[in-house]
């Protein structure tokens, strides 16, 4: 051997990175069998293996990269075994389980893995007397989780239905995408002229149930309004069309003073009496939707579009008192006329 006692002898063709089994010296002419560690390997020989080569690894290839694995293969000059060394970073720091089936095709799968992160690694292997080599470094990356974007439906307030208060209440369904988690929604409208974001939920969001935003606008005004659902990872989804809520809540106006009621207007079992119409008033008025006739402070009669009223059924020589008020679209509800007095005749 030509060392002297102490010293260190590497084993195997010279030149070839990653031939890390070396065996201490003995003296010249001597039969022995050495022994050595090369990282967790140890390299075991008798003087007739130390003209054996390394193993020559070659083709190092990563394939069947997923979100949480890959495989790693290689080729070997002569039959060995198959190891990998990985990490996150060129420290490496994993090291899977030894496959001591002896092969010239090598394949290592490595999982888990982390989903969009690069993965530094070197392939290993060892023959049959436990010369080891390993490759150069290499790289990979995982690639990042698909996540599908929530779904969005709006519920309630109905689209272009009249809403008579400034506070509402929006009611909404999301359901989470595949391979997604509801992270938060947030109400959108356009009170600053465009769709923005307009307020966040601000309790725990049920996939598949109905969730609610409460928010309270300034003014009356027709606001489109949707809702956007995102999920972890920030995939997100909104309703394909948005509604529209439709605020009024200014009371129209009282009707005209009624009048009739006396005359051929009045009998002993009936009286006839009208109003004129009355006005809805307010930025965004809904309209005068109908009429309520009250007969003694109790309703007659709701929903009333004619500006008449024909009462019967009365009794003789009995005092009644009459009003009208108004109601709106958004169902606001005005303030009566002046009360209309008779007294049926004998």
């Amino acid at each position: 051997m030509a060392s002297e006692t102490g010293e260190t002898v590497t084993i195997g063709a010279s030149g070839v990175g990653g031939r890390s089994c070396s065996y201490p010296a003995v003296p010249t002419n001597e039969a022995y069998v050495a022994s050595a560690t090369s990282g967790s390997v140890t390299c075991n020989t008798t003087v007739a293996d130390m003209a054996t080569p390394f193993p020559i690894i070659s083709a190092v290839a990563n394939t069947s990269i997923t979100t949480t694995s890959a495989l790693i293969t290689w080729t070997t000059d002569q039959s060995s075994d198959s190891q990998v060394e990985y990490g996150p970073t060129s420290s490496l720091g994993s090291l899977t389980t030894r496959d001591t089936n002896i092969t010239l095709s090598h394949s290592v799968s490595l999982s888990p893995l982390a989903q969009n992160t690069t993965y530094y690694y070197k392939a290993k292997s060892c023959n049959s007397v436990s010369a080891c080599t390993h490759s150069d470094f290499y790289t990979f990356t995982t690639l990042a989780a698909t996540i599908i974007a929530p779904t969005v439906t709006l519920n309630t307030p109905a689209t272009n239905a009249w809403q008579k208060v400034l506070a509402q209440t929006f009611s909404f369904t999301p359901t989470a995408g595949s391979g997604g988690t509801l992270s938060n929604c947030t109400l959108r409208t356009n009170v600053t002229g465009s769709m923005a974001d307009t307020l966040a939920n601000t309790s725990a969001l049920t996939s598949g149930g109905a969730n609610l935003i409460a928010y309270t606008f300034t003014a009356d005004h027709d606001y489109s309004w949707n809702v956007r659902c995102y999920n972890v990872g920030s995939a997100y989804g909104e309703a394909g069309t948005s509604y529209v809520v439709k605020l009024d809540s200014t009371v129209p106006g009282a009707p005209g003073a009624l009048s009739g009621g006396s005359g051929d207007n009045l009998g002993r079992d009936y009286v006839y009496f009208t109003w004129t119409v009355s006005t809805d008033g307010g930025t965004n008025p809904s309209g005068v939707a109908s009429y309520t006739i009250y007969q003694n402070s109790t309703s007659l009669a709701s929903g009333v579009t004619d500006l008449f009223r024909n009462v019967t059924g009365l009794s003789p020589s009995t005092t009644y008192s009459f009003e009208v008020e108004a109601v709106d679209a958004a169902t606001n509800v005005g303030t009566k006329t002046a009360a209309l007095v008779v007294t049926t005749n004998p």
